[in-house]
């Protein structure tokens, strides 16, 4: 079939009169093509679009930050603008539904409010977060849990939100379509309870997802995969030189396996505060499929999900020697190593360092060669049950990366017979699932 190519089509596309315009629309919806995304790209809008109805409504000034924070992750910041784009502010019985969707992404949250005038408005989500935050930066830390912010309409064209005896302006976008374009809530496949721990989980795996360029089946870049196993959600990415691991106790019925692009990712796991979330999958009308991460009155919905690989797998190892010690003055250590490295004319890709176990012992000392600046050696107690002695090279950056992830003061670092080196929660092998894991690869001795 002969084709031309997508910037003639766009040339032609402008040159088409009105009529001409409709006929190649009507043809393509009667075609029935599938287009990126979730919605319906080609579903008519309002003509002319309908005005804003007046509206006033009073919410808690952290609770706004809040559904803001959620919402915003179904907002399109592309430079040339979602139609269907803007915040929306619904009337509810008691509260108001804040919402927003684009071709990709979506996301809803209902709120406890008084509301004056109930009005249905959008309201520009860039302006709309600016001035919030503004307003609440403008208070003293103290004072921002009983401030109340008042979002009223001020002329077609402009919401007016204050706090306390602040206000600014924000644009009313015009509504083009009748309601809110969200997709079916997903039953919850999987029930996570401790939102402490989620929070941890997110940011610690998401660290990792990179481009995977290793395998026969690399992943897809910037992931973090997600699935269930034994009462437990396992989320974990790789990229080219780590791969890290976080669980959470989890309630579910059948096996869940997914992939995420990281950044929807951390950005809902930001924003949820309490309650427990819900993980499941859903398809919207048109039969596209969504994962939704929700709680009992919010909801946020992604398209951009890819099948579960497989990739590496702490399982398949033997453990040489491990050692648990405290973190803080190794990390000091390796700081000023990798500032060093950082800093030396031969690069930071030659900052090499020797970790050595031994019997309630962790040593770590330089292993540059002449040419690199030497960053001498630490001691620290361990606890381990050592036989004999183990070694391995690691690269200080990547050393110092891992370790700079784990929050908790006490890590458990294991020697294994592959090429991996784990830094794990205590108390866990690395093939135990264990809330944290973080898998370097060992480097060759260099050569003096």
């Amino acid at each position: 079939m002969p084709t031309i190519k997508k910037w003639e089509f766009k040339r032609l596309l402008d040159e088409l009169s009105d009529e001409q315009y409709g006929l190649v629309i009507q043809a393509l919806r009667d075609a029935g093509l599938t287009w990126p995304g979730w919605t319906d790209r080609l579903s008519p809008t309002i003509d002319p679009p309908t005005p804003a109805e007046p509206f006033r409504f009073h919410i808690p000034l952290m609770r706004l930050v809040s559904a803001l924070n959620l919402v915003r992750t179904g907002v399109d910041y592309s430079y040339t603008g979602a139609i269907k784009g803007g915040i929306w502010m619904q009337p509810l019985q008691d509260g108001v539904r804040m919402c927003a969707s684009n071709d990709f992404t979506a996301a809803t949250c209902d709120l406890e409010a008084t509301v004056d005038v109930p009005g249905t408005a959008v309201i520009d989500s860039r302006e709309f977060w600016q001035i919030v935050d503004a307003l609440r930066k403008g208070l003293p830390a103290a004072a921002r849990a009983a401030a109340i912010a008042t979002i009223e309409h001020d002329g077609e064209k402009r919401a007016r939100i204050s706090v306390g005896g602040r206000s600014h302006l924000a644009a009313i976008l015009p509504r083009i379509i009748d309601e809110p374009e969200l997709p079916p809530r997903a039953d919850a496949s999987v029930r996570v309870h401790s939102v402490a721990a989620f929070k941890q989980a997110v940011p610690f795996t998401s660290a990792s997802a990179g481009n995977n360029t290793t395998g026969s089946d690399p992943r897809e870049p910037n992931q973090v995969a997600l699935r269930t196993v034994d009462g437990r959600l396992v989320l974990d990415a790789i990229d080219m030189y780590s791969y890290a691991q976080s669980s959470v106790l989890a309630r579910h019925d059948s096996a869940f396996t997914s992939s995420l692009h990281n950044r929807w990712l951390q950005d809902v796991a930001k924003a949820i505060s309490s309650g427990e979330i819900h993980i499941g999958e859903t398809t919207s009308p048109t039969g596209k499929k969504l994962l939704m991460i929700g709680g009992n009155h919010w909801a946020a919905w992604t398209s951009e999900i890819a099948p579960w690989k497989a990739t590496h797998n702490p399982a398949a190892c033997n453990i040489t020697a491990s050692a648990t010690f405290k973190s803080k003055e190794v990390l000091s250590y390796l700081s000023e190593a990798k500032r060093l490295a950082e800093s030396s004319r031969t690069g930071y890709q030659r900052g090499i360092v020797r970790v050595h176990l031994e019997q309630d012992l962790l040593h770590i000392s330089s292993a540059n060669g002449q040419e690199t600046a030497n960053t001498g050696s630490i001691r620290v107690e361990a606890q381990s049950d050592n036989r004999q002695p183990a070694t391995a090279y690691l690269a200080v950056q990547i050393l110092h990366g891992a370790l700079s992830r784990f929050t908790n003061q006490d890590v458990t670092i294991h020697l294994t017979d592959t090429t991996a080196v784990y830094l794990t929660t205590p108390g866990y092998q690395p093939g135990q699932y264990p809330p944290a894991l973080w898998a370097v690869p060992r480097t060759k001795a260099p050569e003096h």
